[in-house]
C-alpha cells in the first residue's frame, strides 16, 4: 500500500474518533473491482470514482464515530464491501439488458 492511499487517509481519519479500521486484502481487491466495473459502465472519472466509493462504504461508520468510546477496530473486509454495495452490484448486473 503506498504511503498516500485513500486507505491510509480514510484510517487516519477516523483513528481521531477512536476507530481504528482495518481493511482486508480481499476488501481492497473487492473495492478495486468495483471502482473499474462503474468507470466501465458509467462516466469515466478516474480516480474520483474510487473516493465516491470509499465515502458511500464508510458513510455510517464516519457518521457514527464520535470518539465518545475507547478505541475499537473496526475491520473492513470482502463480505462487509458486498453488503454495502449489494444494491449497486443489482443495478450493475441490470445495466447488461438494457440496449
Amino acid at each position: 500500500m503506498t504511503k498516500n492511499s485513500i486507505i491510509l487517509q480514510y484510517a487516519s481519519i477516523l483513528k481521531v474518533d477512536n476507530i481504528d479500521l482495518v481493511f482486508t486484502d480481499d476488501a481492497i481487491d473487492e473495492i478495486s473491482e468495483m471502482t473499474v466495473a462503474e468507470n466501465e459502465t458509467s462516466e469515466n472519472i478516474g480516480a474520483r470514482r474510487l473516493h465516491t466509493i470509499m465515502e458511500s462504504l464508510l458513510e455510517d461508520i464516519s457518521f457514527n464515530a464520535n470518539g465518545q468510546h475507547p478505541m475499537m477496530e473496526v475491520k473492513i473486509d470482502k463480505a462487509y464491501v458486498q453488503k454495502a454495495f449489494s444494491e449497486t452490484k443489482k443495478k450493475f448486473d441490470l445495466k447488461k439488458y438494457v440496449l
